[in-house]
């Protein structure tokens, strides 16, 4: 196992390169891509054109082009570094949201959960942080890194969160229960 990813006494920093990638995300989202955008273009033009339902077509197409440019964009920053840090009565992650500079504090009172499991049914697993509010907000960490090195991520983030005194669930999927994609 990899040793604890801790930085400081209050921050734990998560290196995607440090850990296998999860190749199955990746590539699916890279095939999806090729076949999103072609069809997304095809949509524009239609709609250039005058054709088809127009008030479809736009909402569609708001869709359809995030589709093209944020799937490469997480492409291009799945080894994004993560950092967990903890003081002033708050969690404090950087780099867990769409720019590597986006900052989310979450105060310690209301960190609900940390998750390593499937979210749906069709999705991959993922390690996640919950918040225990009315409509709790999920924050998705380390989205491309194996099976492994989440599992290795979600032992070393529960053990830095209870040395730093942190209330808050665990719930870890167990491995025979964890669905392999097309399998």
């Amino acid at each position: 196992m990899l040793p604890l990813m801790q930085v400081a006494a209050h921050t734990y920093e998560i290196d995607p390169r440090r850990f296998g990638r999860n190749r199955f995300h990746v590539w699916f989202l890279g095939i999806f891509w090729l076949v999103w955008t072609p069809i997304t273009l095809g949509v524009t033009g239609i709609l250039a054109l005058g054709e088809g339902p127009t008030g479809f077509l736009v909402v569609w197409l708001c869709f359809g082009w995030l589709g093209v440019v944020l799937i490469p964009w997480s492409l291009l920053t799945q080894n994004r570094r993560q950092r967990i840090e903890i003081g002033g009565g708050s969690l404090t992650l950087t780099g867990a949201g769409l720019l590597p500079w986006t900052r989310r504090s979450i105060p310690l009172d209301r960190l609900g959960t940390l998750t390593l499991e499937h979210y749906s049914k069709e999705s991959v697993l993922t390690l996640n942080l919950f918040t225990n509010d009315r409509f709790p907000r999920r924050v998705m960490l380390a989205t491309f890194v194996d099976e492994d090195g989440k599992q290795a991520l979600f032992q070393g983030l529960s053990a830095f969160l209870r040395e730093q005194g942190v209330a808050f669930d665990a719930r870890n999927e167990p491995a025979e229960q964890r669905m392999q994609p097309f399998g």
